[in-house]
C-alpha cells in the first residue's frame, strides 16, 4: 500500500510532536512539521506531501488562508484541517472553500487516521458531530424559509432541491449532503415526480418561484 506522506502545521509544539507520535504507523509518514505556516509556504514543494493538517487558528496566517495558498500551488494537495472549536462561521468557510476534512482536535486519533485515509481516496471527511452540525443548521434553515407549497417533499428532499437550484451537480450535492451520487440520482427523480415536474429546467424555475435560491453554505 502506498505511504501516505503528512505534514502536521500547529503553533503549538506539543500538538505537533503528539500527532507526529500518534500517527506514525506502517502506512503514515511524517514528512514535516511546523509552527509557521509561512515556513510550510516556502518548503512544501520539496517534500512530496500528500496530506496536510492545519490547525485553524493561528497567529500571521490562519489554517483556511494556508488552505487555500497550498491548493492554489498544487490541486492534488489534500488538506484536513483541525480546531478545538465547531461552528457555523468554520464549517460554513471550510466548505465554502473546499478543503477535504475537518476534524475536532478532541477525537481520538483513530478519527484523524481514518479521516486521512479516505481524503486519499477523493472523499470529504468531515467527523460526525460536524456532519449533525451541518444537517442541524440547513434543516434550520429550510424550516424558516419553508414555502407550504413545498409540503411534499422531505427535508432531505428540499436540500437537495436548494443545491440544485444553486447550480451543484450531483457529486458535489452528495458530498455536501454525506450521500452517495446514485441516491442524489434517486432523490432528484422523486422531487421531480413529486412535483409532477418533468424537466430539470422547470424544476429550476419552480424552485426560484419558491425562494429556494439561497444557498447559505456557499
Amino acid at each position: 500500500m502506498k505511504q501516505i506522506r503528512i505534514v502536521i502545521v500547529d503553533d503549538h509544539e506539543l500538538v505537533r510532536e503528539g500527532l507526529s507520535s500518534m500517527l506514525a504507523n506502517g502506512q503514515i509518514t511524517v514528512v514535516g512539521s511546523f509552527g509557521d505556516p509561512k515556513e510550510v509556504l516556502s518548503r512544501h514543494h520539496s517534500l512530496a506531501v500528500d496530506v496536510f493538517l492545519l490547525d485553524i487558528k493561528m497567529p500571521v496566517m490562519n489554517g483556511f488562508d494556508l488552505a487555500i495558498s497550498l491548493k492554489s500551488q498544487n490541486p492534488t494537495y489534500k488538506v484536513i484541517l483541525l480546531s478545538m472549536e465547531v461552528n457555523h462561521t468554520y464549517i460554513k468557510r471550510a466548505i465554502t472553500e473546499k478543503v477535504d476534512g475537518y476534524i475536532p482536535k478532541n477525537s481520538n486519533i483513530d478519527v484523524v487516521k481514518e479521516g486521512i485515509t479516505e481524503v486519499m481516496k477523493g472523499n470529504k471527511y468531515y467527523d460526525n458531530d460536524i456532519k449533525e452540525y451541518i444537517f442541524q443548521l440547513m434543516m434550520n434553515e429550510s424550516d424558516i424559509n419553508m414555502d407550504p407549497s413545498l409540503g411534499k417533499l422531505s427535508n432531505r428532499e428540499t436540500h437537495v432541491l436548494r443545491l440544485l437550484v444553486d447550480g451543484k451537480q450531483n457529486k458535489e450535492i452528495g458530498e455536501l449532503l454525506f450521500i452517495s451520487t446514485k441516491t442524489v440520482e434517486t432523490h432528484r427523480n422523486n422531487i421531480m415526480k413529486k412535483l409532477d415536474i418533468t424537466t430539470t429546467a422547470d424544476l429550476v424555475k419552480f424552485a426560484i418561484a419558491k425562494g429556494l435560491t439561497t444557498n447559505p453554505y456557499e
